[in-house]
């Protein structure tokens, strides 16, 4: 699934564009696709950026369940990275 999400991205580089989609819902499902696919094949680092710049395009967009949902993938990222400051931190954001 992840080389299907980077076909969204020019020359495959997820860095410094967005999902080469319309719609902007679709953008933050690509960006959090990815963010799992990473998480799931053991590059949590690499993940982190995924799940934060889906979080801004919903957060953006008000779509607060979306939100939420991304903010407990981050917060079960950041517990497997041992940084429970930040987990926890996600986690009552997924909650509000």
């Amino acid at each position: 699934m992840l080389t299907l999400m980077l076909e969204f991205f020019p020359n495959g580089d997820t860095n410094m564009c967005e999902p080469q989609v319309r719609s902007s819902k679709s953008k933050g499902w690509i960006l959090n696709a990815i963010g799992l696919c990473l998480m799931s094949l053991g590059y949590l680092g690499e993940a982190i950026s995924f799940y934060e710049r889906s979080n801004a395009i919903e957060r953006m967009l008000g779509n607060w369940f979306g939100a939420s949902t991304i903010y407990r993938n981050l917060a079960e990222l950041h517990l497997h990275l041992g940084n429970l400051p930040d987990g926890a931190d996600a986690a009552r954001k997924a909650l509000a």
